[in-house]
């Protein structure tokens, strides 16, 4: 991310979230979400999360993530933001974030049109069928 203010420094910004889809008799399938926000320091960085292809322990159930979250936050230097819910993270985004929701969803939107993307990832007909495939 450019700087915050004039002569300022460069700042990594890591937004993302997690989900755990848990099998439900009653409704079929349960999804569960969280989303995230921060600003890397020496301590949380990318390479910290403890996802596969970025940390060598990966978390394996959503309670194990939302353990993260909570000892990441002490390390964030009260910068770390979570929620459950999609708006309040859209709304960090944009008001706390200074995000540009808009351009972000345009982009989000033509790299999923660009190159091989149609044929991996494009070919899913639900979010169900997505979370299956990438979450055995």
């Amino acid at each position: 991310m450019p700087a915050r203010a004039a002569n300022g420094a460069e700042y990594r910004l890591i937004i993302g979230q997690c989900v755990a889809l848990r099998e439900s008799t009653e409704r079929g399938a349960d999804i569960e979400r969280w989303f995230f926000a921060f600003v890397a320091n020496e301590q949380l960085a990318l390479d910290t999360l403890p996802v596969a292809g970025f940390s060598s322990a990966p978390v394996r159930a959503m309670h194990e993530f939302v353990h993260w979250m909570h000892e990441a936050a002490k390390h964030s230097h009260g910068d770390f933001f979570h929620t459950k819910t999609q708006e309040d993270w859209v709304k960090h985004l944009g008001n706390t974030r200074l995000l540009d929701i808009e351009l972000l969803r345009m982009q989000v939107d033509f790299n999923s049109n660009e190159g091989g993307m149609e044929e991996g990832f494009l070919t899913f007909n639900t979010e169900l069928e997505l979370l299956r495939r990438f979450l055995p």
